[in-house]
């Protein structure tokens, strides 16, 4: 009858299973967090890692461009090759070649066009900055309307 008996000598022990478990437990938490700290260092440069494979593999091969010190390629580089007969080259693949020529020749000529835009933005800041010092009165239906 001892045996089936609560009394104050078995509390301890419970006591101890308790502190067992606490122990685990926070071992556990230990653990999931030196995890978690793991992947947080090193998730975003395995994340860049794969998504830069996958658009690479997914980017087309262009030709290059053989352009010297030109800034705009000259329309002979433009050109598609001659082909050894009319229908060697599959019309599709042809019509590709031809989009990335002319891609290629508007992404040109916007570059060249580069500084003109750079010196009338810069043009439109000054403006910008002459109105801000000239303090002057604005009109009520000019100003916007702050919600508070």
């Amino acid at each position: 009858m001892e045996s089936m008996s609560v009394g104050p000598e078995s509390e301890p022990e419970l006591e101890l299973d308790e502190g067992g478990d606490l122990e685990n437990l926070e071992s556990d938490v230990r653990q999931m967090a030196k995890k978690i700290s793991e992947f947080r260092q090193t998730l975003p440069d395995h994340l860049r890692n794969t998504l830069d494979s996958a658009l690479s593999s997914h980017r087309p091969v262009l030709p290059t461009i053989n352009s010297g010190s030109d800034p705009l390629p000259s329309s002979s580089s433009l050109t598609l090759p001659e082909t050894q007969g009319p229908g060697a080259l599959g019309t599709e693949e042809q019509d590709f070649k031809e989009k990335v020529i002319q891609l290629k020749a508007r992404m040109s000529k916007n570059a060249a066009n580069l500084p003109k835009v750079v010196k009338r933005v810069r043009e439109c800041i000054d403006g910008i900055n002459k109105l801000d010092s000239l303090d002057g009165t604005i009109h009520p239906a000019f100003r916007r309307r702050r919600i508070n």
